[in-house]
């Protein structure tokens, strides 16, 4: 399989070994062919498979053994939903044995307010498009997210309204703004209110996970706010946690 994106090398071929892995060795301590046979099979470099075993092992996917070779942790590998991995909420409801459904509520454009502006590093009142959609898991209500981007950060020729068809990650890239690097995430503790509870089909005061994340494309600027709010009982996380000496 060749990967034709050059900006999407790492984080695809990533993908790819993560999906090899859960394929093979999702229950033991399989052994990962070599560099150089992964790069053959996916048609890339040995750099850009190093890259990503790299990745692969600071999140404890994989842990390598001196002159023994890559190894995978099988138990890493059976966490479907990683709260340290940032992936489309489609494919995040898919891998938890859910069929996935997109509901628009709505885009708009508008100023954005003194801390949206703070956590962007734009000022206040500049304009911006939102965009808030509700991801559905078997029909049931299972993530709701708001998306926000400057509009200074978008071609003047650019139609905003493919938002509504596309995912945020998808369309910063055909806009020249991608891919993401990476986004920081705060995690908060939210209650529905009355509103929340008839949207998401849940009794009010219902706990819900929520968190607010800042997406960093690779020069370390900020591009978009996303709020994301899941419903409990759907979406089972997990995290590696290592103990730092």
């Amino acid at each position: 399989m060749k990967i034709k994106t050059a900006s999407s090398r790492v984080s695809e071929t990533r993908r790819l070994i993560v999906h090899m892995i859960r394929e093979q060795w999702a229950k033991e301590e399989g052994r990962l062919p070599s560099e150089e046979r992964i790069a053959e099979m996916f048609g890339v470099s040995r750099s850009t498979v190093r890259a990503a075993l790299g990745e692969l092992e600071s999140s404890g996917f994989i842990h390598r053994k001196h002159g023994l070779g890559t190894f995978v942790n099988p138990i890493a590998s059976q966490i479907h939903a990683r709260l340290d991995a940032w992936i489309e909420f489609k494919k995040l409801i898919e891998q938890s044995g859910f069929e996935a459904d997109i509901q628009l509520l709505g885009l708009h454009k508008g100023p954005l307010s003194p801390d949206e502006a703070k956590k962007l590093g734009s000022s206040p009142g500049e304009p911006a498009v939102t965009v808030r959609k509700l991801f559905t898991a078997d029909g049931q209500p299972a993530i709701l997210c708001q998306d926000t981007i400057p509009l200074a950060l978008l071609p003047p020729d650019c139609n905003a309204a493919l938002l509504e068809t596309s995912d945020t990650f998808h369309f910063l890239a055909k806009n020249g703004l991608g891919p993401v690097s990476y986004g920081v995430a705060h995690l908060i503790a939210r209650c529905a209110d009355a509103a929340l509870a008839d949207l998401l089909r849940i009794p009010a005061g219902t706990p819900l996970l929520a968190l607010e994340n800042v997406g960093y494309a690779p020069s370390d600027s900020p591009l978009f706010l996303s709020s994301e709010l899941y419903c409990p009982g759907l979406i089972d996380f997990g995290i590696m946690r290592r103990h730092l000496y």
